[in-house]
């Protein structure tokens, strides 16, 4: 199970890392909290794996154990928000979190409500979220780049010169992360002296 494998090294990693900072004795399983952050889209099942997961790779010694506590992404974000923004959240506001992220993009919508003079977060809709993060916008340039200089030339090349399209890639990704629609930045290749404006390929986007 890859999720147990990496799940391992991260308790691993943290346990070493608790024990440099604390030392050894207060460094063990019982006296840890894990929390671990799940897309919103991620059914029952998906976080019942994930908790499964993190059994078999030795974070908590029972599958049901309290010890681990899974919330999503987005809701974490606004657990972040509530403690740290400035100027602070206030009763009677509504906050919406957008993750968008390399695999999905999670929105989710909450209330601030005053509880015990405390300011809490209530869920005002269901969070949603899809397959639709950057990798797919780098799925998409890809695809709109083949077919602009003619796709049996760009799988060629792709083949025989793969650094090169390393570095093609590496310029669109200067371009996605400052896109605007009037970007007026664009991408060029050797590859038949082709000029992409960062304007022509908007449906990338879309």
């Amino acid at each position: 199970m890859v999720m147990a494998d990496y799940l391992t090294f991260l308790r691993k990693y943290a346990l070493n890392e608790l024990a440099a900072d604390v030392g050894n004795a207060a460094a063990r399983l019982d006296n840890i909290q894990w929390c671990l952050t799940v897309p919103a889209m991620w059914s029952e099942g998906n976080k019942a794996l994930m908790r499964r997961a993190s059994f078999v790779a030795g974070l908590i010694k029972k599958a049901d154990s309290d010890a681990l506590t899974i919330i999503l992404e987005p809701e974490a974000a606004a657990l972040h928000a509530l403690d740290k923004q400035a100027p602070p959240l206030v009763a009677g506001m509504s906050v919406m979190v957008l993750d968008v992220g390399g695999g999905t993009a999670d929105a989710t919508v909450h209330n601030c409500q005053a509880l015990g003079g405390q300011v809490v977060l209530s869920e005002a809709t269901c969070a949603e979220g899809a397959l639709c993060g950057s990798v797919y916008v780098d799925k998409e340039f890809r695809s709109f780049y083949r077919k602009a200089v003619g796709e049996a030339a760009f799988d060629k090349w792709a083949k025989d010169d793969r650094a090169s399209l390393q570095q093609v890639m590496q310029e669109w990704e200067k371009i996605k992360c400052s896109y605007a629609s009037n970007h007026a930045s664009g991408l060029a290749q050797s590859l038949g002296q082709l000029n992409l404006g960062a304007s022509e390929p908007n449906s990338t986007f879309t």
